[in-house]
């Protein structure tokens, strides 16, 4: 039989545990702040690389936060900058600041990782639980997420990463790059993942007419 004379003691250790759960959780999301630099629309740009960092949180259609002394107990947000009024955000891993990453907010789906800019088509990854930067300055998408490539304004969805190529996608991109014999032979043959066939894409050149 259980004594009611131990249940404050067990309200207040459970109360304990809730605290120090969020405290941890707290101290987590802070110390995944990044240094970075983020583009206005307006022309201007933050740089956010000492006292203050971009806060990982950028995922779905979030608002970007600066967090000013991270990995302390002073930490604050300093600024809360709504997505449409950020051209794109430039960020980086500490122990690897030459290698950076550009995030785009794109309406259909939010915060996008842009892994290829070309001059007509453009190669995005979409993770909805955000994204990862790993010591050695990789960047990866949080659990599940897709490709997709940008082309003359239009949104090409081609799912999974890691996905393989099928003959629907390989239809769908030799209509994509059908001006372009060099893309277009590149397609008829390419195998493997998706994420990798269609990085390879930013080189595509349409022939002039």
């Amino acid at each position: 039989m259980i004594s009611y004379h131990c249940k404050p003691l067990a309200l207040l250790t459970m109360l304990c545990v809730v605290l120090a759960l969020s405290a941890t959780c707290e101290a987590k999301k802070i110390y995944t702040a990044n240094p970075g630099c983020v583009f206005l629309s307006t022309g201007d740009s933050i740089v956010a690389d000492g006292h203050m960092k971009i806060s990982d949180a950028l995922k779905k259609k979030k608002k970007l936060e600066l967090i000013e002394n991270p990995y302390t107990k002073q930490n604050r947000v300093r600024r809360r900058i709504s997505p449409t009024d950020i051209d794109s955000v430039r960020i980086w891993s500490p122990s690897a600041p030459e290698h950076t990453h550009t995030l785009v907010y794109i309406p259909r789906y939010g915060w996008c990782w842009e892994a290829e800019h070309g001059p007509h088509i453009c190669v995005y990854g979409y993770s909805p639980k955000g994204y990862h930067l790993s010591g050695n300055g990789g960047l990866w998408l949080r659990n599940k997420g897709k490709i997709f490539i940008i082309k003359d304004g239009r949104i090409y969805d081609f799912g999974a990463p890691d996905g393989k190529i099928n003959s629907k996608m390989r239809k769908e991109l030799e209509a994509l790059v059908a001006d372009d014999p060099y893309c277009l032979q590149y397609v008829r043959e390419a195998k493997g993942r998706r994420d990798k066939i269609l990085r390879s894409l930013v080189l595509y050149s349409p022939a002039k007419q």
